[in-house]
């Protein structure tokens, strides 16, 4: 169900594995942690999914450059969706993720 590497802070859920639920609805996630010799810890966290965004298309301006040094420009045009802000993560090597906030507009 996850593709995260044991040492990373956060959690990566692959795709199509949690489905769209009801209005009144969430989904928890729990860890719990326990050592030898040590305190032990818990934490949860809740959240809803809602309806992937549909009917757009997204383009990237040039399509190969060089790390800190080539500009790409990201056009998304004609999405309809629920919520207005999306992030837009990019997967590089060595764990280093960025991650941009784009907001839709009519």
């Amino acid at each position: 169900m996850t593709e995260t590497d044991l040492d990373l802070p956060g959690i990566i859920i692959k795709k199509n594995q949690l489905a769209p639920l009801g209005q009144n609805w969430f989904y928890r996630l729990e860890v719990s942690v326990s050592q030898d010799d040590g305190p032990s810890g818990n934490a949860a966290y809740q959240f809803r999914m809602n309806d992937a965004p549909r009917h757009g298309n997204c383009t990237v301006t040039p399509t190969n450059g060089e790390a800190l040094k080539t500009e790409f420009v990201f056009i998304c045009t004609n999405w309809e969706a629920r919520m207005i802000n999306y992030s837009l993560v990019i997967g590089l090597p060595c764990n280093l993720i960025p991650s941009f906030t784009f907001v839709l507009r009519d």
